[in-house]
């Protein structure tokens, strides 16, 4: 729940100093919503499976499993959403920067500083 925690503040962050549109932030908050209503249900599942069988059962750690899964699911959905929104932004953003003309100066500067010219 914690590294769920960080990337969402993470990403919130990210879309905040990208300027996400509105779509883009109603599908990257509620993936995050999915993944901690994900995260909240295992941790019901998980603990109402040791109350009732505190012994180990095959079929409680199937139950345990199948909700750790669920979360799994959802972490994964919400990673596909965010490489599909993020990478244009990001490239984007760096285009603003002018990073082909520093790299092209730089590329320059080291030409004539390793063949003079």
């Amino acid at each position: 729940m914690k590294v769920h925690m960080l990337l969402s503040v993470l990403s919130v962050a990210v879309g905040l100093a990208l300027g996400l549109n509105s779509s883009e932030w109603l599908a990257i908050i509620t993936c995050m919503g999915l993944v901690f209503c994900a995260e909240m249900f295992n941790t019901v599942i998980e603990d109402l499976a040791v109350a009732v069988s505190p012994e180990y059962s095959p079929r409680v750690r199937r139950l345990k499993d199948m909700a750790a899964g669920a979360v799994l699911a959802a972490s994964l959905a919400a990673l596909v959403v965010a490489f599909l929104i993020y990478p244009e932004k990001i490239m984007r953003w760096t285009l603003t920067l002018h990073l082909p003309e520093i790299l092209n100066e730089s590329v320059e500067r080291l030409v004539v500083l390793l063949w003079g010219g």
